[in-house]
This record gives structure tokens, C-alpha cells and sequence, in this order.
């Protein structure tokens, strides 16, 4: 059985704690085991931390509740909307891997990550939005100096315009279940990263030509710190191409990144 059919075949009732589980389980896995690395090699990280803005036991608490909640939402959205797919299909999303080939399977990964990318980006910038920052995307900006368990720390208005940008790609790209899978758990990992507070990526990648528009924890920390540009999610294609990409100090000059940790503006 395919978790497409199990998924379907599960009882309404069941399926939003499923789904939650499911998420938390996989949150746990790649923001917990994160966090839980960057402390098991404490001594090592400290000195090469993109700020040095001390993170509290309360930032910890409100990004994993924040982060809970944000999950939860998903979970009964998706269980809505599976609902509504079995009397009116709106998914492009089919059981069968390969069943359009091996090729478009792979296609289809790229359209989800470009479109998605893209989607993130305009929603992004819609947040920093005077009135709408303040209400919603100020709950994320709390961690100045985010940590891995920050990836989900949203408003629940900006956790579903998150998630309607997943949900609006599988309802238009006819996609495999497990191609879905790969897509969203790889979105997390690179989210993630973009939380890190440490450098994962060596110095060259971030300054060359075509890997260097990919996105990092140098690039994303540097949005946290500033409040400013860099609104991409996987690349900085779409900074790049609006004129919204600020460059830390660190990609620039050999100079270490500001320590202050105040915003800068919006």
C-alpha cells in the first residue's frame, strides 16, 4: 500500500492526527536533530555562529510553539482538502511513481521546487508589508537569531499562505505521491539550513557563479538580522532579478558579520 492509498483509505476523523504526526515526526527528525547536533558540538559552532545574540530558553519555547501550531494547521487543512479531493478531484497528485515516465517525474520535482520558489518569494515580500508585518510575519522575526526549530514559527494566517503554495502547485502539476514526499521533505532540510545560525556551505560556494544562487544560512540570517531583502526560500534568483538581494558583509569582504543583531528596518 502506498501512503497515497493509505492516506485515502484512512477514516475522516483519523486523518488530521495522522498528518500531524506525520509532520511532527518529521519536524522532530530534521529541526530537532539539527538543534541537537549544534549543542552536542557546542565548542565548535559558537566561534563560527553567524551572530552572537545569546538564544534563550524562551526563543526555544516560542519557535516550537509557534512551530507546533503551524503544523497543526497544516494538518487540518490537508485532511480538508483530502476530504474534498475524494468528491471532487483537485489534485494532479496520482499513486503510481513513473506512471508518466521516469523522465517527467523529475520534471516535475524541478517545476515544484522552481514554482514553489517562486510562490515563496511573493508571499515573502508580501509579509514585509507595512500592516502586515507587524500582525502576522512578526511572529517569525521574533528569533532575531533563529535557531533550526524556527522553521515553522509562523502567525497561523502566514502558515496557511504557506501552505497554499504546496497546495496550489499539486493541484496544477500532475505529480507522484512519492515525488511530493521527496519534494517536501527536502524543502525542510533546506529550510533548516537557512535556520542554522552556522555556515554549512564553504566559503567558494557561496561566492560562485551559479551555486552562489542557491540560498544559505549566510544569506537568510542576514534577512533575520536585518529585516531587509533576501526573501527567497531554496535560490536568490528572484531577489537577484527584483533588486531585493542584500549581500551579508561576509560575502563581500573577509570581515566577520555584524554582532549586533538590530534590525534595520523592514
Amino acid at each position: 500500500m502506498t501512503p497515497h492509498e493509505f492516506l485515502v483509505g484512512l477514516p475522516a476523523i483519523w486523518l488530521p492526527a495522522v498528518l500531524f504526526a506525520s509532520l511532527i515526526l518529521r519536524y522532530t527528525l530534521i529541526a530537532g536533530g539539527a538543534t541537537a547536533l549544534l549543542a552536542l558540538f557546542r565548542r565548535r559552532v559558537d566561534p563560527v555562529r553567524l551572530q552572537k545574540i545569546p538564544i534563550s530558553g524562551a526563543q526555544i519555547r516560542r519557535e516550537l510553539f509557534w512551530s507546533v501550531v503551524s503544523l497543526m494547521i497544516f494538518s487540518v487543512v490537508l485532511a480538508g482538502l483530502i476530504a474534498v479531493h475524494q468528491v471532487w478531484p483537485i489534485f494532479k497528485l496520482y499513486p503510481e511513481f513513473g506512471k508518466h515516465g521516469l523522465a517527467w517525474e523529475f520534471v516535475a520535482l524541478a517545476i515544484l521546487f522552481f514554482g514553489h520558489d517562486a510562490y515563496f518569494y511573493a508571499a515573502h515580500r508580501l509579509m514585509h508589508a507595512p500592516g502586515v508585518y507587524e500582525r502576522v510575519h512578526a511572529v517569525h522575526h521574533r528569533s532575531t537569531n533563529p535557531t533550526p526549530l524556527a522553521a515553522f514559527s509562523f502567525h497561523p494566517l502566514e502558515a496557511v499562505v504557506e501552505l497554499a503554495g504546496v497546495v496550489l502547485l499539486i493541484c496544477i502539476v500532475p505529480v507522484s505521491a512519492t515525488m511530493v514526499l521527496i519534494f517536501t521533505f527536502i524543502s525542510v532540510v533546506l529550510n533548516v539550513i537557512g535556520h542554522l545560525g552556522v555556515e554549512v556551505y564553504p566559503r567558494w560556494w557561496l561566492t560562485h557563479p551559479i551555486l552562489g544562487a542557491l540560498n544559505s544560512a549566510t544569506v537568510h540570517n542576514h534577512h533575520h538580522r536585518t529585516y531587509r531583502g533576501n526573501y527567497g526560500l531554496y535560490t536568490l534568483i528572484w531577489d537577484r532579478l527584483f533588486g531585493t538581494f542584500k549581500p551579508p558583509r561576509t560575502l563581500q569582504t573577509r570581515d566577520a558579520p555584524s554582532r549586533s543583531g538590530f534590525p534595520a528596518g523592514r
